[in-house]
């Protein structure tokens, strides 16, 4: 977790980047179609994570909840233009 700047990283076995995940917000940010659409993922104050399979699940302490995500990667597909 990065808790000062409110994300968690996911890193492969070397270490580099893969993604961030979340960000600064609080219990309004509930993603596209809110109020308040941005961070999609928010957090205030990171408490710990845990992997299970294919899901991350972060507990937030102050938002006082755990967030699941599912880990899901899909490569990009090229579509032709009519």
């Amino acid at each position: 977790t990065d808790y000062m700047n409110y994300h968690i990283k996911a890193l492969d076995g070397a270490g580099n980047l893969i993604t961030r995940i979340g960000g600064c917000g609080n219990a309004d940010c509930r993603g596209p179609g809110s109020k308040y659409p941005k961070p999609e993922i928010a957090f205030w104050w990171l408490h710990s994570i845990d992997v299970r399979g294919d899901f991350l699940y972060a507990s937030d302490r102050d938002l006082r909840r755990i967030v699941k995500v599912r880990m899901d990667y899909r490569a990009p597909k090229d579509a032709a233009l009519p």
